[in-house]
């Protein structure tokens, strides 16, 4: 798996620099077409010095003014005032009609305007100011080759007549580098507005952003006019890795960048939500018109990084249960000679004397449990015998639930929550006993003042969009159990690490810290999954997704039910957690919901304002900030009486009702969930708000 996601990563990176290159050469070539256009422009704009020469210096002979004429570089001609036949006409005049000055003196210059009106419209001009400055017009004899030109014309004495001095600029190729900067600059766009990567032009002396692309937009969360009003110190944290100062790197690699070097490094961006992007970045400088740009090519890295650390992880726990069972084997082996050899002692020194019997019982009292330590060893390895058979989950909870309280003390209230049909399991019986036991010690641990012990059995149809997050889990039928707690909850930087061998967050020597490894080794060998949610100060839950008993007999039915797609409706969506958003937030697009987005619940109040005729509110119980999901609902209600409510939640509806008071429309949506329950649960509040809305 690990090589088909560096072969596709290369594949992205290869395309992203073919489409880099091409973007380079474009902007390379307008810069180019604009510095030819632009001097197009100044020699157009700048006044010929020889109008005020045959304008003061009349008595200029005409050979005098025909010189004067031929160092022009624009074409040139005098005609009468009186029936506008041509005096005088330039070298440059004769080169770009393709005639000799002979055939061009004495003819009318009606034969080279094409359009009439036009030559009309510039006389009547002169007449009226004795000038024109620009007038467009079309230019060449009939049957020849026309240009677009602009004239220039004003009125002069010649050899005491009246006359009028016309210059002409041919803006045919003017025109044709404009189209051609036109059709770069659209080639230009489209590579960079459809390129996968995140696009940012920024202008160095300004330090503001003067053009990004789509992909800018949607990764950053802001349209390219507010990115060009925003500095860009505010799109990243004041420290970046290592706690070095973002400006400091940022001026270390604008240098890299302006001596020609292309610095690729890694970034911490800030969205406009305020998350942190964790980004590949890539500069480039140009200059433009004497002024610097630096250009930023960004790709998101934070989900291919999450990948790669799931991945190790899973490979580091994969590496301790092969040492952990090579520990465990050769560990029995001594143990067993131990052991062995002890009983044999008791048996031949056994009433000696009593310091040799107590000498002798604490050595085998010291190996059992020894023993017991490799078999927790032998089970996180996934190498423990196991005796799979079909368990009556609900009968075998029952069980255990009776033999609990001893277990967990009085201060701990035990509730059990069978579901009604729970399916049968896939287990050892043994094994998934004390698999529970140890998961409700463990909750016994975290509440030492006392707490609720909930144990909740359901069914569970895990999917392709939920196993694919998991590395070694198949989509099908499972059975659910949890167990939940009011404790001290587990902090984020433990919870990666609760399943690693011997760690533990108890004082060193008082647990061996092996009870959860073994509950992850049995499960993980049972071919089901285990997974902990926690939010510290609130509790934690475990779940245990053990297989579906199916008799041989009986084939699992694999039809799936249709999900309803629904009006373009709009859903207000609150998660403070990126990920579980951006999940929640994909498959409800997926069932053409538009959604609304917020972090908190001050953020979800003030898009309601602005939006108060929303379909359905879809949040988190536990939320920044210090108001709930529950809490929110109710404020929410005010706004848009009769508005649905989805409360998303890690934990049970009992374990929630025992700490605040549910509103009887609101509906729970257990995590993890999939398209199906979340199409279900909506329905479901919609239903509920619509029957309390009619009958308030």
């Amino acid at each position: 798996m690990g090589k088909s996601a560096t072969n596709g990563t290369g594949r992205s990176k290869t395309i992203i620099e073919t489409m880099q290159s091409k973007i380079d050469a474009l902007t390379k070539r307008n810069f180019e077409l604009e510095s030819q256009i632009s001097a197009h422009s100044k020699l157009e704009d700048s006044k010929h010095p020889l109008n005020d020469a045959i304008s003061s210096k009349t008595d200029l002979s005409a050979a005098d003014i025909q010189k004067l004429l031929d160092i022009s570089p624009l074409p040139m001609l005098i005609t009468s005032s009186v029936d506008g036949n041509i005096i005088v006409a330039n070298k440059q005049l004769c080169r770009a009609i393709n005639l000799d000055q002979e055939n061009i003196i004495g003819r009318n210059n009606r034969e080279f305007y094409t359009d009439l009106n036009d030559l009309k419209s510039a006389a009547k001009m002169l007449d009226l100011t004795g000038e024109i400055l620009q007038k467009k017009i079309k230019f060449g004899l009939k049957g020849k080759e026309k240009f677009d030109t602009i004239l220039a014309s004003k009125k002069i004495t010649y050899q005491g007549q009246d006359a009028v001095l016309s210059a002409i600029t041919n803006t045919t190729d003017q025109q044709n580098m404009y189209r051609s900067l036109q059709e770069n600059e659209a080639r230009y766009r489209l590579l960079v507005e459809n390129a996968p990567e995140a696009i940012i032009l920024f202008d160095l002396k300004e330090r503001q952003c003067v053009d990004t692309n789509r992909s800018a937009s949607e990764l950053l969360g802001y349209s390219t006019p507010f990115l060009q009003q925003i500095e860009s110190d505010n799109l990243y944290p004041e420290l970046q890795k290592d706690d070095v100062t973002s400006r400091q790197l940022c001026r270390r690699y604008v240098r890299q960048a302006l001596s020609g070097k292309v610095p690729t490094f890694e970034w911490q961006l800030i969205d406009r939500q305020g998350h942190q992007l964790l980004c590949e970045v890539r500069l480039v400088a140009y200059t433009l018109s004497e002024k610097k740009y630096i250009q930023c090519s960004i790709i998101e890295i934070g989900e291919k990084r999450k990948l790669e650390v799931q991945i190790q992880r899973n490979q580091r726990l994969q590496v301790l249960g092969r040492l952990a069972g090579g520990i465990a084997h050769d560990f029995n082996n001594i143990l067993a000679i131990i052991l062995g050899h002890t009983e044999l002692l008791i048996d031949k020194l056994s009433g000696s004397s009593d310091s040799t019997d107590r000498l002798l019982n604490r050595i085998l009292t010291s190996s059992e449990r020894g023993a017991e330590l490799t078999q927790k060893l032998l089970a996180y390895s996934r190498n423990q015998p196991l005796l799979p058979e079909c368990v009556q989950t609900n009968a075998k909870l029952k069980e255990i639930g009776s033999i609990l309280t001893s277990q967990v003390g009085a201060q701990v209230k035990v509730d059990l929550k069978l579901g009604d049909d729970t399916w049968d399991c896939l287990a050892d019986p043994a094994r998934l006993e004390g698999a529970i036991l140890n998961l409700c010690l463990n909750a016994r641990d975290s509440m030492p003042e006392g707490g609720k012990l909930t144990i909740e059995t359901s069914n569970a149809d895990l999917d392709d969009e939920y196993v694919t997050a998991q590395l070694d889990l198949v989509a099908g039928q499972y059975v659910q159990i949890s167990i939940s707690d009011t404790g001290e909850g587990i902090s984020r930087e433990n919870i990666d690490h609760v399943f690693d061998p011997f760690f533990t967050t108890e004082d060193f020597g008082q647990r061996s810290g092996m009870g959860l490894s073994m509950v992850f080794g049995f499960v993980k060998q049972s071919s089901g999954h285990v997974s902990i949610y926690s939010e510290v100060g609130h509790g934690t839950v475990a779940r245990i997704y053990l297989p579906r008993y199916v008799p041989k007999i009986t084939a699992a039915s694999n039809i799936k039910s249709e999900i309803p797609i629904a009006e373009r409706q709009t859903v207000l969506l609150v998660e403070d957690n990126p990920d579980i958003r951006l999940l929640a937030l994909n498959l409800l697009q997926t069932m053409n919901y538009r959604v609304l987005e917020a972090k908190n619940a001050d953020t979800a109040l003030q898009i309601m304002q602005q939006n108060p005729r929303l379909n359905l509110l879809l949040t988190d119980y536990v939320l920044e900030g210090g108001m709930n999901g529950e809490e929110l609902a109710k404020k929410a209600r005010k706004i848009s009486n009769g508005l649905p409510v989805l409360l998303m939640t890690g934990y049970t509806k009992d374990f929630i009702s025992s700490q605040t008071k549910l509103d009887d429309s609101t509906v729970i949506l257990q995590k993890p969930f999939r398209k199906a329950d979340l199409s279900e649960k909506i329905l479901e509040a919609k239903s509920l708000a619509h029957i309390s809305f009619n009958q308030g």
